[in-house]
């Protein structure tokens, strides 16, 4: 016999959705403010009081009334959605009755000031009819069920104007909650709770909405007591080294401005598109504005000297007090409908893990204390962005990542342009031309020529100029030596940092074979272990044709493995000798390390360079050098839809070989290619997983041999590169 039954919540339920669910008391009031600000109010007091114990006239319990002047709410309002718990009221209006965008959407914020006190009181006017509502939070603990639990609700006529006040009461254990650190946190909270000051971009309020919280002369703490302060949102620092803003698009198309505050008419206009991974999904269409600062000692007298003050004394500061001011007020804002997603924002809540970024490459990446900005998203239904119930961010979801991934595209853009300007202007400790550095440690012609200027002046007979000189050419010959022996060195060192890329290509290819062997070969001692027992027997002659099949396959696999590990010899880190070698070969033996994974991205590669073209030199370079470029070109190619190809020619001209490198990847930045910084060790354009050592290596690796490695602008979408050798000694 089939029998129904209907679901009846515990009494404590409305705790679980409600005080159990949200993270902290900032929060349930903060759900209170929006509750406010739905209602179209355009002020909202959050007013604290003590009270005290007659007899011992100690502080034993708090009372938090939160006052609004919005249009409030009729009797059946209050009995039929205020009272529903999840009621879908909001989803399904989406705007106030003043246009305003409704910031509750799930219908709990309400039941998380139960944190607050264990006493509500709701009154509110709506039309000359004021409803009020008396709630005990610890009732709902000793109820079994919700349905045992009464309220008591009253309506009646009054000459009050419309609006809301929800009065918490508590006990001295909620009073004790309230430190002097909780009210700067709450504050905190209270100011970042809406997106920032936005009147230089020319947006404004047509409804303005302002906080003021107060505390009474009751209040226990005599710092706070009598005290008022208007909530003033944060605004966007005017003092700023960089600055990136503007909008992304549902499809990923950008159009934003850079400024460089330091240079003068820096603005430039950008549009691109930015690209995701492919899991992940656009969130909607966003706007972002982003402000980046430099913390060296003469960055931040830059930012003084341009006038920045603390943010409401309008006083002067300091150095110390300006990395403060910036250490307090750095983060990245998620806004929705002008009001901020906790936690996203705070100090500390790094969701974009740029910090994580900046420990793999600090000379170009900025921290989290570097920047102070906002991003502000559309709706769930538009942007898939969805708040937890908990108020603690966004759900991780696919949207989610996706936006993560378009800020972190922004950001790379500004990081691009400051690393260029940081490294024009001596900012950054530029680690480039390693080669050059080595060769000019030990020349000594500056100093021969001073040394036999000051000997003449001396007098000194030319006999004794003479042997002066040639201690001097003895020392650089012994010096060169010692530099070619660094030079060796570097090169090993630099091909120990191919070797990731080598041995996740042997794993991944090598892996299959493994497996194979390490599976039929218990299978193929159990069947010629059965041939010895079953020799007489003609049916063992299927055994024996397994055994013949298997180890037809053995063979097999253990030539691929040949073959792998072949194609990886040219690339260990050994230092030979240099010889003569067939540059053609050694192109086409770097491309045969990148087989498989060509093959699955469907990438074309055409060699075109002459066959007869042999190289004097150390072909471990140029083969670290070719696998970089491929590796590179693959990555940015996996990013496109069109035709993927990889084309590399050759021509002679005279004395000089010249190879041109191409691909139809997205190409590389007109300013990139302007300033060669590609080829920076530490700089990456790779969102993810770019170490920026590939380029470099490349670039050192072709000026060991004499040549030279740059990026040019092509002609076509995509990257080119062109390596240029001098062919006409081989010395």
């Amino acid at each position: 016999m089939k029998k129904t039954f209907k679901i009846q919540p515990a009494g404590r339920h409305i705790n679980s959705i409600g005080s159990d669910l949200i993270k902290d008391q900032y929060a349930a009031l903060v759900e209170l403010v929006k509750n406010s600000y739905d209602a179209d109010a355009t002020e909202v007091n959050i007013v604290f009081a003590s009270t005290y114990d007659n007899e011992s006239k100690e502080p034993n319990g708090i009372s938090i009334e939160v006052i609004d002047n919005g249009h409030g709410m009729d009797y059946s309002t209050v009995t039929g959605i205020w009272m529903t718990p999840s009621t879908s009221d909001k989803l399904e209006r989406k705007f106030s009755p003043k246009e305003r965008p409704l910031q509750g959407r799930k219908g709990l914020g309400r039941y998380a000031v139960s944190m607050l006190g264990n006493e509500i009181i709701l009154d509110t006017v709506k039309d000359k009819l004021k409803t009020v509502t008396y709630i005990n939070w610890d009732d709902f603990e000793r109820a079994e069920f919700l349905s045992d639990i009464e309220i008591e609700i009253s309506n009646s006529k009054t000459d009050k104007a419309d609006g809301t006040s929800v009065l918490i009461q508590g006990g001295k254990n909620y009073l004790e909650a309230w430190t002097e650190k909780e009210i700067k946190n709450l504050i905190f909270e209270l100011k970042k709770l809406k997106s920032p000051d936005l009147e230089e971009e020319g947006i404004t309020e047509n409804l303005p909405f302002n906080i003021k919280l107060k505390f009474d002369e009751s209040w226990y703490d005599d710092k706070y007591a009598g005290r008022e302060e208007d909530i003033y949102q944060f605004p966007l620092f005017k003092n700023y080294h960089y600055r990136i803003w503007g909008c992304i698009s549902k499809s990923g198309a950008a159009t934003l401005k850079y400024h460089n505050s330091r240079i003068n008419n820096s603005a430039e206009i950008i549009q691109k598109s930015i690209p995701i991974e492919d899991s992940d999904e656009y969130p909607g269409s966003i706007n972002v504005d982003f402000r980046v600062f430099d913390r060296d000692s003469k960055s931040i007298q830059h930012l003084i000297d341009q006038g920045l003050k603390v943010s409401l004394s309008g006083e002067a500061i300091g150095k110390r007090q300006a990395r403060q001011l910036l250490s307090v007020y750095n983060g990245i804002g998620v806004y929705r409908n002008k009001f901020r997603i906790r936690p996203l924002g705070d100090p500390g809540f790094d969701w974009l893990e740029l910090d994580k970024d900046r420990v793999q490459n600090p000379s170009r990446r900025i921290g989290s204390d570097q920047v102070i900005g906002y991003v502000h998203v559309e709706s769930e239904e538009k942007s898939g962005l969805e708040e937890k119930s908990a108020r603690d961010g966004l759900r991780e979801n696919r949207f989610y990542f996706g936006l993560k991934s378009v800020c972190a595209g922004v950001l790379q853009m500004l990081e691009e342009r400051r690393y260029i300007y940081r490294t024009a202007v001596g900012l950054s400790r530029s680690k480039s031309g390693l080669q050059d550095k080595v060769d000019n440690l030990f020349k000594f012609e500056s100093l021969k020529t001073d040394i036999v200027k000051i000997l003449d002046e001396l007098e000194i007979n030319d006999d004794a100029k003479q042997e002066v000189v040639q201690l001097i050419e003895l020392e650089t010959r012994a010096k060169n030596e010692l530099a070619n022996d660094i030079q060796r060195i570097i090169a090993i060192y630099q091909g120990q940092a191919t070797v990731g890329k080598i041995v996740d290509i042997l794993l991944h290819e090598g892996r299959r074979s493994l497996n194979f062997f390490k599976s039929e070969a218990p299978r193929l001692r159990k069947k010629v272990e059965k041939i010895v027992e079953e020799c007489p027997n003609l049916e063992a002659q299927k055994e024996v044709d397994y055994v013949k099949e298997t180890s037809l396959i053995i063979e097999e696999e253990t030539s691929n493995l040949s073959n792998l590990f072949a194609r990886i010899d040219p690339l260990a880190s050994r230092r030979a000798k240099r010889k003569d070698f067939n540059l053609k070969d050694c192109f086409s033996q770097a491309v045969a390390i990148f087989n498989t994974e060509l093959k699955n991205s469907n990438i074309l590669v055409i060699n075109n360079i002459s066959s007869d073209i042999k190289i004097h030199g150390w072909k471990a370079d140029f083969s670290a050098a070719f696998v970089n470029l491929i590796d590179n070109s693959i990555y940015w190619m996996k990013k496109v839809n069109a035709e993927r190809k990889i084309e590399i020619h050759s021509k002679e001209v005279s004395d000089e070989l010249r190879l041109t490198y191409s691909d139809t990847g997205p190409g590389i930045p007109e300013e990139l290619i302007e300033s060669q910084v590609i080829f920076e060790p530490d700089f990456s354009t790779k969102i993810e997983g770019g170490m920026g050592l590939g380029l470099a290596i490349a670039g050192e690796a072709i000026q060991r041999n004499k040549g030279k490695l740059t990026v040019e602008i092509p002609e076509h979408d995509g990257a080119y590169f062109v390596i240029t050798l001098n062919t006409g000694s081989n010395e």
